[in-house]
């Protein structure tokens, strides 16, 4: 016969488990996604749809604080239910962002290896929507976790 005892035990350890890789997964998405913006940011400085939308939104100082926002958290904090729920929508939210900023990335990258660049402009405009949308839906789960938080 078999004990439920241990399952119960390792079910309760495997979840903390989960939240640690979770929280460093995040972590490191967060991070991963402020490079590429840096890098977009400083290889088309002069990519004036870029410059201007990135400006608009302030994207990379929200990300950066974002980032500094779940770095923080402590293992208390961790272990609450609701911030399991938001950081976990955040990270789908930050994924789908990262996403989009590396897709306008290799368009970018491509169209620099074309032939007669001069003639032609990068189409980047779909990209940039989807940017802005990704990034609305981003700024929205980050309210919602500070909400959170506050309670």
């Amino acid at each position: 016969m078999t004990s439920i005892i241990p399952a119960i035990l390792f079910s309760e350890a495997n979840k903390t488990i989960t939240m640690a890789v979770s929280h460093k997964m995040i972590m490191k998405t967060f991070h991963m996604t402020t490079m590429l913006i840096n890098k977009l940011m400083v290889n088309h400085k002069d990519n004036v749809s870029i410059k201007d939308t990135f400006n608009e939104l302030d994207i990379e100082a929200t990300m950066k604080t974002g980032e500094a926002l779940v770095e923080e958290l402590s293992e208390n904090i961790l272990n609450r239910e609701s911030v399991k729920v938001s950081l976990r929508y955040l990270h789908r939210a930050i994924t789908s962002l990262h996403e989009n900023l590396d897709k306008l990335h290799k368009e970018l990258d491509e169209y620099s290896k074309r032939y007669f660049q001069m003639f032609r402009s990068p189409v980047i405009e779909p990209y940039l929507t989807n940017i802005k949308t990704d990034f609305q839906l981003l700024s929205q789960r980050l309210k919602m976790l500070k909400k959170i938080l506050q309670t």
